[in-house]
């Protein structure tokens, strides 16, 4: 047995409509409607970027629907799981401690 990552499926991008093709313009991945990228500013902060609000960063969200986009279940499943793991680096805390309790409240 490999211990190796498994690659990604085939992936298929489209430009937004109307920008020429500009891979910069992304808008679907393998089907999935995504933000674009988010470049630089993604990396600014913990919380990174979230232009559509979902509770994922804008550049997790593009990888999932690279690598799970094909499958409708596995990429709700992988956003969902996302989430969980954005959510303590999204809220305010002055303390590690109070940050943890937060996540014990939401669930």
């Amino acid at each position: 047995g490999s211990d190796a990552a498994p690659s990604p499926p085939p992936l298929t991008v489209m430009a937004a409509p109307g920008s020429g093709g500009v891979a910069s313009d992304v808008t679907t991945i393998n089907t999935v409607s995504v933000p674009p990228d988010p470049g630089a500013p993604a990396k600014a902060t913990l919380a990174g970027v979230d232009t559509n609000g979902n509770g994922v960063r804008d550049e997790v969200e593009r990888e999932i629907a690279a690598y799970f986009g094909t499958s409708p279940t596995t990429h709700a499943a992988a956003l969902v799981f996302a989430r969980k793991i954005q959510l303590p680096l999204a809220i305010p805390s002055t303390t590690p401690a109070e940050a943890a309790l937060s996540v014990q409240h939401k669930g």
